[in-house]
């Protein structure tokens, strides 16, 4: 899909991070098995702020979030490390390709809003 692309790793050595698939190469897109809700910060609670993160991540062959990095976030400096605490301890289904499972790199939106709690 079009939109805004950030910084783009080039090609420099160890610059372009572990090999995954992205979500349109894979036949079977990561879907999330366990999910653990990140914690509300406090201070945000208080004052009744909402916010939302977006997160990029490297869904590995067993599930597991790895290379887990803060792609968009508002405010600035509230929920981002709840959301990365909270998404280290999720549990993926892994993406596939060609029947088997493979590592795909995922965007993922977290909505910090208090009436969903």
């Amino acid at each position: 899909g079009a939109g805004t692309h950030g910084p783009r790793e080039t090609g420099a050595p160890g610059g372009a991070g572990p090999f995954g698939y992205a979500m349109h190469d894979v036949d079977v897109r990561p879907a999330v098995r366990r999910r653990v809700a990140p914690e509300y910060p406090d201070h945000a609670r208080r004052t009744g702020t909402r916010g939302r993160v977006v997160l990029r991540l490297l869904v590995d062959e067993r599930g597991h979030a790895l290379h887990v990095s803060v792609l968009e976030a508002s405010p600035d400096g509230v929920f981002e490390q709840c959301a990365l605490d909270a998404v280290t301890r999720w549990s993926f289904t892994p993406g596939r390709r060609d029947g088997r499972p493979v590592p795909t790199w995922v965007h993922l939106p977290l909505r910090f809003d208090l009436a969903h709690r």
